[in-house]
């Protein structure tokens, strides 16, 4: 029960400290781009060039360099690991 306390009154904690953070009105995030998201929006839903840009439509998704193979080998090893944990708590008990 006492966890349970700790835990309840960390996440409270965390959550209050966060929207503290978000609050603050001299972030550099806000001073780039506050105030010109919907004109920044309604550039791009008319096709215009935003700076060097331009919106270009080829109906493919952009190339990132992930491998996925890697990616689905982590979710099988992810996989693994749980099911293997999930047998030693059965034989323990």
């Amino acid at each position: 029960m006492r966890k349970l306390g700790v835990g309840v009154a960390a996440t409270i904690v965390a959550l209050g400290v966060a929207s503290v953070a978000l609050a603050g009105s001299s972030s550099a995030l806000l001073m780039q781009y506050g105030g010109v998201g919907g004109q920044t929006q309604d550039k791009l839903a008319a096709g215009q060039v935003l700076g060097s840009n331009a919106v270009r439509s080829t109906g493919t998704l952009p190339f990132t360099g992930i491998d996925l193979a890697l990616i689905a080998l982590a979710g099988v090893v992810l996989i693994m690991i749980g099911w293997t944990l999930r047998q030693v708590a059965q034989k323990q008990q």
